[in-house]
């Protein structure tokens, strides 16, 4: 890595965002390197996913990004520069059958940028054999109703070939204004940009959060791929943003850093309707202050 500062570079930061396991590998000896040129010079390291560090990077919080290189949409209006290569390993646990046998005769595909509600589809077609699937997604699914509504007939069917392996909390819907918008309810909201997931997926959390707001008709329902939705939202390309995050991320932070911005909840009664009709225990809710 070369980088240049100025003459006096006694004060001087260098804010450096890495992948984790760039910390743990590369990033030391770069660092190393780096000290022996600007031994005043300091050097601070911020770790996180890729999506979190190229937010802070164009928002000017970082200044440069160590890791993977993301898709053309998100590098767009970044400078970038290969830097060396890995090697990507399949590891499974020590008493799996591939662990004696090898991987022969084995075809590991992965398919990436799926919509989820697409990926149920195809898993319960065989298309796939494993799939992230929330489920509220395979309630719609069995039933024919909400993102697979236009196909019920086809999505019940395949439905009945789904089996949960196991669950992992998956973050919760935050949609998110800005907070000078004028913004301040979903009523406000009519008529309005919204995102509303990726091209292939439905607007199913904006008719769930709205208590039944429909795209086309209440709303012009904005799609992007995931990936590529944080960065549309600041460049004002839609009014409302649609984030699935754990509460307290650092991506939900890193958005209030370059403008105010404010959550709407969601009323009590569209929460209980809606978990009521998936037979889904409704779950605990924070309330914003």
């Amino acid at each position: 890595m070369h980088a240049t500062l100025g003459s006096d570079a006694s004060h001087e930061l260098l804010r450096i965002g890495a992948l984790p396991d760039v910390c743990g590998v590369t990033l030391p000896a770069i660092v190393e390197d780096f000290r022996l040129v600007y031994p005043q010079a300091t050097v601070r390291v911020v770790t996180g996913i890729k999506a979190d560090l190229l937010a802070r990077l164009r928002q000017g919080a970082l200044d440069l990004v160590i890791g993977r290189l993301a898709d053309s949409a998100t590098m767009h209006g970044l400078s970038f520069q290969h830097l060396y290569d890995e090697s990507i390993v399949f590891a499974v646990g020590r008493d799996h059958p591939l662990a004696a046998h090898g991987a022969a005769g084995y075809d590991l595909q992965v398919s990436p940028g799926q919509a989820l509600t697409r990926s149920a589809m195809k898993v319960g077609a065989r298309q796939l054999d494993l799939a992230v699937v929330p489920l509220p997604a395979y309630g719609a699914m069995k039933r024919g109703e909400g993102p697979f509504e236009q196909a019920a007939e086809k999505a019940k069917a395949p439905s009945g070939n789904l089996r949960t392996l196991f669950t992992f909390p998956g973050g919760s819907f935050h949609p998110i204004v800005w907070a000078d918008s004028g913004i301040e309810s979903w009523e406000d909201l009519k008529g309005k940009r919204i995102y509303v997931g990726p091209p292939a997926g439905a607007a199913a959390q904006v008719r769930a959060a709205s208590g039944g707001f429909d795209d086309g008709t209440d709303c012009e329902g904005i799609r992007l791929p995931w990936e590529a939705s944080s960065q549309a939202f600041q460049d004002g390309r839609f009014d409302m943003y649609i984030m699935s995050a754990a509460v307290g991320l650092q991506s939900v932070q890193e958005l209030s850093l370059q403008r105010e911005i404010r959550v709407l909840g969601v009323p009590d009664e569209v929460v209980a309707g809606n978990y009521q009709e998936q037979g889904i225990a409704i779950p605990d809710r924070l309330k914003a202050e």
